[in-house]
């Protein structure tokens, strides 16, 4: 299979054959499963999953594991198969060097303006200030890239209003979002230390296994206030730094942005609800 098939089709445009991969931090084969260190969820695999899964548990090239997929007599339909489930729970860890991530940015771009966007995984790190602000800033990719063009289109309509809007706040969100999730972590850490980050996109979630009921309450809280808390002053210091005054109301508009997100219907809140159901289920039945 290996010498049949180019790796960047195989992947769905996720890797190239100069990568080197391997399991992600926290997952690892034991008995026949894969088990999650962050959730403590396990997963069954097939005879021929686990090994391909316990050679990842070293780090290869993307040709050198395709390779031992070959010898396992797995095929190009079973291994891409692996790799959407791996792809799902943050599963698979890349590194490639900054000439190749160059390449594969160009090569996701010209997919994206043909209308066949590359497949997008989860990605996992450990659940420090240093693996939550890496995670951050990669969910925050697009707009570090789009707002500094938005805000120069803007300066030649409205030569004034562009920058105070724009700009500074991308810092006031940034800080928010680490307190936000470092806020949770701090709680969960307590009670779990193996929990990690997983980013989805532009979306963020801190792994952890089931808690109880007023820790998972509590973890709820914590983040959209500090996430609050921490926008309102980032923002405070950077209009003063800046001089510019508009900061200070991108950071209470984005504020609110962290305490919207305990609404029912999204994020945290809809976590807090799905947490109220189940208590209100075990209370009705007991």
């Amino acid at each position: 299979m290996s010498t049949l098939i180019d790796p960047y089709r195989w992947s769905g445009g996720l890797l190239t054959a100069g990568d080197s991969i391997s399991l992600s931090p926290g997952l690892r084969v034991e008995k026949g499963e894969l088990v999650d260190d962050a959730t403590l969820a396990r997963h069954k695999l097939h005879v021929r999953a686990g090994k391909a899964l316990v050679s990842l548990e070293r780090i290869s090239s993307v040709s050198e594991w395709l390779t031992d997929l070959d010898s396992y007599n797995i095929s190009e339909k079973e291994s891409r198969q692996i790799l959407l489930f791996l792809g799902t729970i943050g599963g698979i860890s890349i590194r490639r060097s900054l000439t190749q991530q160059g390449e594969m940015f160009m090569r996701k771009a010209s997919l994206l303006y043909l209308g066949a966007p590359p497949l997008q995984v989860a990605v996992r790190r450990s659940a420090t200030i240093k693996g939550i602000s890496s995670s951050v800033f990669q969910a925050m990719l697009l707009l570090w890239l789009v707002t500094p063009a938005m805000a120069l289109l803007l300066s030649l309509v409205l030569p004034t209003a562009a920058i105070p809007w724009l700009l500074p706040s991308l810092p006031v969100l940034f800080m928010g979002l680490v307190a936000h999730e470092y806020a949770h972590v701090i709680i969960l850490r307590r009670y779990h230390p193996a929990i990690c980050v997983l980013r989805r996109g532009m979306r963020l979630a801190i792994l952890h296994p089931p808690l109880d009921m007023w820790v998972e309450a509590v973890t709820g809280l914590v983040g959209p206030l500090a996430g609050a808390g921490v926008s309102i002053l980032t923002s405070m210091l950077v209009s003063r730094a800046s001089a510019l005054p508009g900061v200070l109301f991108a950071g209470q508009a984005i504020a609110l942005l962290h305490l919207a997100s305990l609404l029912p219907f999204y994020g945290d809140g809809r976590s807090l609800l799905t947490l109220f159901k189940r208590t209100a289920h075990v209370t009705s039945v007991s």
